[in-house]
């Protein structure tokens, strides 16, 4: 790290005293905590014995109570040693590094930097705002006529026109941020005045955009009954728009265009009404027939083939379609039925059963 003069220097961690107790301490370890303690135990041990023998302790009795006895006290010189060393050897101060001064520490820190340039540009826009807000409020006229077209527009129900002047009204007011057209507290009369007036019109411009809006819902929803109508089934589609288009002051390309637009809420519309239309129709016609696991075959159904066979023990119900539900005969479905005929030879044939409330109704092909 760079240093510079005048400014305090980092003071070095003085050196590690040594430990002079290091040889007590490794003698002391080898006699105490292995030869000493087991010296002395079988030293103690062999003078109890020949003490009860009456006998004089032998020499290796003596000879480990002795070494014993300087590795206790070999221990005990080391601990005390140690422990004088350390309440009486003085402490060195605790270091402390001046951290060195670098040069450019008189500029401004990047924090500030950031700060000061937010605060540059955030009066830049203020700024911008408020020229928008002046060039606004003097077309003020100019844009009061457009807006009061839109609403001609709309009474006459010419939503094409009432769009496209909408539209055109989009680029005077695409850069106006509702959050700058505050004043100041220190802002002179006029630039209050261009703020307030330019606020009131962007209000204005908002309110004849959701009018234009809603007034396009109503068309798409005009064209999406026009499409889904039973009775236009065979008219051509081009067709329905340029009619439904005409009543909104909308040319067919125009409503066309809207309604691709508007195509996932045609889809959910078109969903919601098919459940509904389903609901209905299961509430008059029960509910779907059962198919067997095994086969696909029909319980129901083998039954009423049953009651007119040649021979009923023959026959056999299986490989059922799916039930589909119509409003003309109910549940429908197809089925392979097998059965034995007058001259004993089993017979395999496609019959069409119809359902109500799980009950055939009728049955075709056989």
């Amino acid at each position: 790290m760079q240093q510079y003069p005048g400014y305090p220097q980092p003071t070095s961690a003085p050196a590690k005293p040594a430990n002079n107790n290091l040889l007590w301490l490794a003698l002391a370890s080898l006699l105490c905590w292995c030869l000493a303690p087991i010296s002395l135990v079988l030293g103690l041990l062999a003078r109890s014995e020949a003490r009860k023998r009456g006998a004089p302790t032998p020499s290796h009795a003596r000879l480990g109570i002795i070494l014993g006895s300087i590795g206790s006290g070999i221990l005990v010189i080391a601990a005390v040693s140690d422990a004088a060393t350390a309440l009486f050897t003085p402490k060195p101060p605790a270091h402390v590094a001046t951290p060195a001064v670098s040069v450019a520490s008189s500029a401004p820190t990047a924090p500030a930097r950031t700060s000061e340039e937010d605060q540059r540009a955030e009066r830049a826009r203020e700024a911008a705002m408020i020229q928008t807000a002046k060039e606004i409020t003097k077309n003020q006229a100019s844009l009061e006529t457009s807006m009061a077209a839109v609403d001609t527009a709309l009474a006459a129900h010419q939503i094409g026109a009432a769009r496209r002047t909408v539209d055109g009204l989009w680029t005077k007011f695409v850069s106006v941020d509702r959050a700058y057209l505050i004043p100041d507290e220190n802002a002179d009369a006029e630039t209050r005045a261009a703020l307030a007036g330019a606020s009131k019109l962007l209000s204005r411009y908002e309110q004849l955009q959701k009018s234009v809006e809603a007034n396009e819902m109503a068309a798409f929803n005009a064209a999406f009954e026009a499409l889904w109508d039973a009775k236009n089934t065979q008219k051509d589609e081009t067709k329905l728009y340029a009619e439904v288009g005409r009543k909104f002051g909308l040319t067919g390309p125009e409503l066309q265009a809207l309604y691709r637009r508007n195509e996932a809420e045609a889809d959910r519309r078109l969903k919601a009404r098919a459940s509904a239309e389903t609901g209905a129709l299961e509430a008059q016609c029960g509910p779907k027939p059962r198919l067997s696991s095994l086969d696909g075959g029909s319980l129901d159904a083998e039954e009423f083939v049953k009651r007119s066979a040649h021979d009923p023990g023959s026959v056999d119900v299986e490989r059922c379609t799916e039930p589909v539900l119509n409003p003309q005969t109910c549940w429908t479905m197809t089925c392979d039925v097998r059965a034995k005929n007058a001259l004993n030879a089993t017979v395999l044939n496609q019959v069409r059963f119809t359902f109500r409330n799980r009950q055939v109704t009728g049955a075709t092909g056989f």
